[in-house]
């Protein structure tokens, strides 16, 4: 979830994305969380449904052999992604209010952005100026499970 509020993707989005990822997949979803985020998971969990697993307890550096023994992180713009870049996980980043230029591994295939292009972006704001969030909002979920596929399908 990462502790910015805005940068997080809607949590039915996020399962929508991770469901559809995985009408394609074999793999299960595995739903890391940190500390204040497991009622999260288990939502996610909940709303994604078969096929997903919540990771147990973990510290950084468990979650970082975690992330080491992964096909693919998606994730929001948070420490979860830069330690899974850090670990050599692939990753596939939702990037709402920042950038993903300055946030980013640049052209790099094992590391995916997903994004809109709207004219407030990136605002690097803690709360929309708009009032919409349509950054995130409006990204949909099917754009985040084909960059998800693609990595998987790289054999990643």
């Amino acid at each position: 979830a990462g502790g910015w509020e805005l940068k997080r993707y809607p949590l039915l989005q996020m399962a929508t994305a991770v469901r559809e990822a995985l009408d394609v997949s074999p793999r299960p979803a595995i739903f890391l969380w940190g500390p204040g985020e497991e009622g999260m998971a288990q939502e996610l969990v909940q709303l994604t449904g078969k096929g997903a697993l919540m990771a147990p307890p973990t510290d950084f550096q468990r979650m970082g052999a975690l992330l080491k023994r992964s096909a693919a992180l998606l994730t929001n713009d948070n420490a979860t992604k830069h330690l899974g870049v850090a670990c050599g996980c692939p990753t596939v980043t939702i990037f709402g209010p920042t950038s993903d230029v300055a946030w980013h591994p640049p052209q790099d295939p094992d590391h995916l952005s997903v994004k809109l292009n709207l004219e407030c972006m990136p605002c690097e704001a803690l709360s929309c100026h708009l009032g919409t969030h349509a950054c995130l909002k409006e990204l949909q979920p099917v754009y985040v499970a084909d960059a998800v596929l693609t990595l998987l399908e790289r054999g990643a």
